[in-house]
């Protein structure tokens, strides 16, 4: 199936690794010019190098999207280079502090609030006047499952993921008469670094195996019997990065292998 996005614009936060960096490479296989928006300026790069080729260009821009100054250069950063910025993804997060609510410190909710939540608008609201002028853009935010349901001992998170889904439909009923689609993404379990530190974190605690906890507590809660791998939800964002999905906005589409339903 043709998605037609040869020559597309957009950027990526957070995709310097896992599940963004996947879909930097989904994009750079569909002819997209990319811009990488990340903290970790040397993976960005890295990156790029790896992925950019005489017909596509990956840029990589050093970004903490929790900051209106750098959101603000990511856009302008993209224009200036691409002249337009049709896709945006604010994949950018936080990883799940996991303590009981009690305990949670104000720093680590700040936190993750902050890179979920704020990033998310922050990038959205630098892009959107652009996406207005051209009455045409698509947008999509990263939740998870813990946007869909609650999960005892990462209430930050929860909450943040929550929010992603929430502005993704105010989003959507905003910027729909700009032609501009604005959807999200609840990916289940992805094995990315992002799940490497909650296994360290949970191997610390109980003194389990890293391998035994995610067999025992993670791949058998899934009703496929499998986690999901990065180019899953790559996959999901090149289909509502393209025409294809035109009739489909405010939505939050699941991914998790059937662990989480409706």
């Amino acid at each position: 199936m043709e998605l037609g996005l040869t020559s597309k614009s957009a950027i990526v936060t957070g995709g310097a690794q896992g599940i963004g960096a996947a879909i930097v490479a989904g994009f750079v296989k569909e002819g997209v010019n990319v811009v990488i928006g990340d903290v970790d300026i040397d993976a960005a790069r890295e990156l790029s190098e790896q992925l950019g080729n005489g017909e596509t260009k990956v840029l990589a821009v050093k970004t903490d999207v929790t900051q209106k100054a750098d959101a603000d250069e990511l856009v302008s950063c993209t224009v200036a280079e691409f002249g337009k910025i049709d896709i945006l993804v604010n994949d950018a997060a936080f990883p799940p502090i996991e303590v009981p609510f009690d305990e949670l410190e104000e720093k680590d909710w700040d936190r993750t609030i902050d890179v979920s939540a704020k990033g998310t608008f922050l990038v959205s609201q630098a892009v959107v006047p652009h996406m207005k002028a051209a009455r045409n853009g698509k947008i999509i935010n990263l939740s998870s499952s813990a946007g869909m349901r609650g999960f005892a001992t990462v209430s930050a998170y929860c909450v943040a993921k929550f929010g992603v889904r929430a502005l993704t439909q105010v989003l959507a009923l905003e910027l729909a008469e700009y032609n501009i689609n604005v959807n999200a993404l609840a990916p289940g379990i992805v094995r990315t670094p992002l799940w490497e530190f909650i296994l360290d974190t949970q191997s610390e605690r109980g003194g389990e195996p890293r391998e035994q906890i995610f067999k025992d507590r993670v791949t058998e809660a899934i009703p496929l019997n499998r986690p999901q791998e990065p180019e899953d939800i790559a996959n999901l964002v090149m289909f509502l990065s393209s025409d294809i999905s035109r009739n489909i906005t405010g939505e939050t589409i699941n991914i998790n292998g059937g662990q989480i339903l409706g």
